[in-house]
């Protein structure tokens, strides 16, 4: 059977030189712009011919990659699942790039069926905007990755601040269920956070998960129940077993609501969130 998954990625800051942008090749400005869609892919590459090393830049173009580099860790479980779900033929959605009329030549792209990415082309200034392309969504809301307080309606334009090397825009789609990674609670990566973007809208919501160890998993939320289960489906290609251990959680209006226990990731496993927003 097929195995593996599929994935994309680009070398950050560029595979070649060049001479005109100093000494390391290539500016600072680029390198970090580059970092953010690296960050966003599912390869978050460092290579390439010359430097890549952000702390040969400066202090600052360390912690802003630093930033970047943990947001890619915590989306792995979810990029892992959508690229196995790729490779296995079982109609998932890796990046695709918005084809509406209206985001021609912004290079937007979705990247996995519920985060929407617009990439940041120009060197930052003081009081910089953007203004971009929201397509449609099944929920007709996107919201701010940065601040879940900011929701947007969908099929519209807004403007955005695109002033900061720290961000780019990014949104989740609003009542998306999204596996991610815990990198506070543990750097090995086997602390899951099943995540709960926004208010909750539907009253089920399910999403596949695949773990590093060949298991696939479906996840489902009972908003009446207020309750999310996990359930074992099956195991492909692999005697391979790690342990895992998981919360549930809702991010809404720039708070994190959370199961208060860790959890073991076995079948029909389950936990409530007493307060749903």
């Amino acid at each position: 059977g097929r195995q593996g998954y599929v994935g994309f990625g680009s070398d950050i800051g560029g595979y070649r030189t060049d001479p005109k942008a100093g000494k390391l090749g290539r500016t600072k400005e680029l390198f970090l712009r580059w970092t953010a869609i690296g960050a966003l892919s599912s390869f978050m590459e460092n290579g390439g011919s010359g430097e890549h090393l952000p702390w040969n830049f400066d202090n600052e173009t360390t912690d802003i990659y630093r930033s970047w580099v943990n947001l890619h860790y915590k989306l792995v479980p979810y990029l892992f699942s959508e690229g196995t779900k790729v490779a296995l033929g079982r109609n998932g959605t890796l990046m695709r790039p918005c084809d509406d009329i209206e985001a021609l030549f912004s290079h937007s792209y979705f990247l996995g069926p519920y985060i929407y990415v617009v990439p940041v082309l120009q060197d930052p200034k003081p009081g910089q905007t953007q203004h971009l392309w929201l397509p449609k969504s099944s929920t007709n809301q996107w919201i701010n990755y940065f601040n879940t307080s900011i929701i947007h309606k969908s099929d519209t334009f807004i403007k955005e601040d695109t002033s900061s090397l720290y961000r780019i825009p990014i949104y989740i789609e609003q009542n998306s269920l999204i596996p991610m990674y815990d990198i506070e609670k543990n750097y090995s990566l086997n602390a899951f956070k099943f995540v709960l973007w926004g208010k909750i809208i539907s009253d089920k919501q399910q999403t596949i998960l695949f773990t590093r160890d060949r298991q696939q998993w479906l996840l489902e939320f009972n908003r009446l129940q207020r309750q999310l289960t996990v359930h074992f489906i099956q195991q492909y290609d692999s005697n391979e077993k790690h342990e895992w251990i998981w919360k549930f959680c809702q991010y809404v209006n720039e708070k994190e609501i959370c199961s208060h226990q860790w959890l073991s990731l076995y079948d029909k496993a389950s936990v409530q969130l007493e307060v749903l927003v």
